[in-house]
């Protein structure tokens, strides 16, 4: 009998999956964690309905390198079906010759018919090391599918680490280091155009002939510096 309390290695179990082909837990995990989950057999209502639940789990944890693995004393033809029926594409593995539901000690005991597996799930690491195990036969009383999404969440980064990689250098700074040098420094701003002075005393600055503000200004103080001067000539000619 194996100790399968969390913190020891869960046994690497070997049988047919549900194509009749022999398939070991470690070859399945791959490395990866695994949600592995015993139940009765396809004919229980309660493991109907825990896994139209669990199907819909499946997207998330493919996507997320992890694994489902479910076990059953259902032959293969039978667990073929079952698998159909759901629309799952994890592996399911049959122990129809019930190998390890006495070694598991996971032996359903108000059932002495069929000899079924009892209903319970384990999350195991990438090493099968158990992480965590739910062992509930009521439905109600199940792991919920939020309550066992966090276990493969934590012992997924010891596989794979969430560090973010380095951002590469702009491609101007590879290309050409000093022009980007340049390019990214913040130019010098503009001097404003002169302000008039309130007494009287002209603001003198210095003319920046590119600057579009003062060009203008500049301008426009001549054109009427002109017609003032014009007009002035005018009148006095006219008085004389």
């Amino acid at each position: 009998m194996n100790d399968l309390s969390p913190g020891n290695t869960f046994p690497d179990l070997e049988l047919p999956d549900h194509n009749d082909v022999p398939r070991t837990l470690s070859e399945l995990a791959e490395g990866d964690p695994v949600v592995l989950n015993f139940f009765r057999g396809w004919w229980c209502p309660k493991e109907q309905t825990f896994f139209r639940l669990l199907a819909a789990l499946q997207d998330e944890v493919e996507v997320a390198y992890s694994r489902l693995v479910s076990v059953s004393i259902d032959d293969p033809v039978t667990q073929s079906a079952f698998r159909a029926g759901l629309d799952a594409r994890w592996t399911f593995l049959s122990d129809h010759e019930r190998r390890y539901v006495d070694a598991l000690d996971l032996r359903e005991t108000t059932d002495t018919l069929y000899r079924p597996y009892v209903t319970t799930t384990f999350t195991l690491r990438p090493d099968l090391t158990s992480h965590t195990v739910y062992n509930r036969a009521w439905l109600w009383a199940r792991q919920t599918l939020e309550a066992l999404s966090p276990d493969p969440r934590a012992t997924s980064p010891t596989r794979r680490p969430t560090v973010l990689p380095t951002p590469p250098p702009p491609l101007a700074a590879v290309a050409h280091p000093a022009r980007a040098s340049s390019v990214n420094s913040h130019p010098t701003p503009c001097s404003a155009p002169p302000r008039p002075s309130l007494t009287g005393t002209p603001t003198t600055t210095s003319f920046n002939p590119y600057s579009p503000s003062q060009s203008t200004a500049q301008g426009n103080t001549r054109f009427w510096s002109f017609m003032i001067a014009s007009t002035i000539s005018t009148a006095e000619a006219d008085g004389a």
